[in-house]
């Protein structure tokens, strides 16, 4: 099924030449904050992906185009160029060939604690090198992290890029509600409501969506739900925090809980004073000897874990007991299926305290 483009951009066919310079080569992707195109760059005489933003706040005086073209950094997806298409703003990037985190996640599963742990490491120090250059991201998220050949996650998407005034504090251009700090989202709600939004962002904003976006690896679903309109999602991330990281996915060490908890605190100087204290501080933390991992459930069984050990590995299911309320939780050998002891009982209250000790037991 074909595309269909808001004007003017529905001109933007295959062989259209975008500013004398970009010959479109097809639609990569199109939604409500901008559409991509593979294009070929006449004076780079190279493939590259250009986005164009539909709906940027402040985008009048795009001041971050000439700092954007001058980022260069190892987990930086490639800037090449920045500047404005039919009054609206573009970036050109590199093709990322490979996907991003969000297609390596599955739903309510996510990915192994120590990929995403690595993944976030990049994400944050492609953040500390647009922090230097004197910008935020204000859109990190799962999404918004390529993948190239050898495995590593570079931050792109850099639309909804803007510039750190001299008291440390930027414009708010856009970005994804499931990993926006709550100050971001009060002021995104004056910005619908017709209010000025002012000047929310911050280094400390990118710090909470570097937690949120590990947040999201590990549990396999954002933060928030955010089961109704863009409004109701913004009012419920200004509202409180989200389930505790601990209690969403038990397999997950304390030590990275606890940075994810900081990097996400409510009030921004609570957080990690910059990406690269958060990159710290996940690097210190010591993964046990048994790397665990959820699994997609099995058969009748409500959530399922697996730990690898060197020649080791081990399953932990929880499945319902019956027609009561208890559930129990299966520890075994594997492939064998030998049982490691007998089945431990829990309530679902109960379930990721009970989980997160056998995890202890076992590491």
């Amino acid at each position: 099924m074909a595309t269909t483009l808001p004007p003017p951009f529905d001109t933007y066919v295959p062989g259209f030449l975008i500013e004398n310079r970009y010959e479109v080569i097809a639609i990569l992707g199109h939604g409500g904050q901008g559409i991509v195109f593979s294009v070929f760059d006449h004076r780079l005489r190279e493939e590259s992906a250009l986005k164009v933003l539909l709906d940027v706040a402040g985008a009048e005086i795009w001041r971050e185009a000439s700092l954007l073209t001058k980022l260069s950094g190892k987990f930086l997806l490639p800037v090449r160029n920045a500047d404005f298409a039919s009054g609206r703003p573009f970036v050109v990037t590199e093709i990322a060939r490979h996907g991003t985190t969000s297609d390596e996640m599955l739903q309510d599963v996510g990915v192994p604690t120590a990929r995403a742990v690595q993944w976030a490491l990049h994400a944050s120090r492609g953040a500390s090198r647009m922090h230097d250059h004197g910008l935020v991201h204000n859109d990190l998220k799962p999404e918004n992290l390529f993948l190239n050949a050898n495995g590593e996650a570079l931050l792109g998407d850099l639309g909804f890029a803007s510039e750190l005034n001299g008291s440390g504090f930027a414009e708010l251009r856009g970005g994804t509600p499931f990993t926006m700090p709550p100050e971001v989202a009060t002021a995104f709600l004056t910005h619908l409501a017709g209010g000025s939004p002012g000047t929310p962002c911050s280094v400390a904003s990118d710090v909470y969506a570097l937690g949120a976006t590990l947040y999201w690896l590990l549990a396999g679903r954002a933060p928030y739900r955010g089961d109704g309109t863009l409004s109701d999602l913004l009012t419920e991330v200004a509202a409180g925090p989200p389930p505790s990281l601990a209690t969403i996915a038990p397999h997950v060490p304390r030590g990275i809980c606890d940075a994810v908890s900081k990097a996400m605190s409510r009030t921004a100087v609570d957080r990690y004073p910059t990406a690269a204290a958060f990159d710290y501080a996940l690097a210190r933390v010591a993964l046990p000897n048994r790397k665990w991992s959820r699994r997609p459930p099995h058969a009748g069984h409500q959530t399922c874990f697996e730990g690898v050990k060197g020649k080791s590995t081990m399953a932990v299911c929880a499945s319902q007991l019956g027609t009561n309320s208890q559930l129990s939780i299966a520890i075994t050998h594997q492939p064998s299926g030998r049982q490691a002891e007998p089945a431990r009982t829990a309530t679902q209250a109960q379930l990721p305290q009970r989980l997160r000790a056998i995890f202890r037991n076992y590491k």
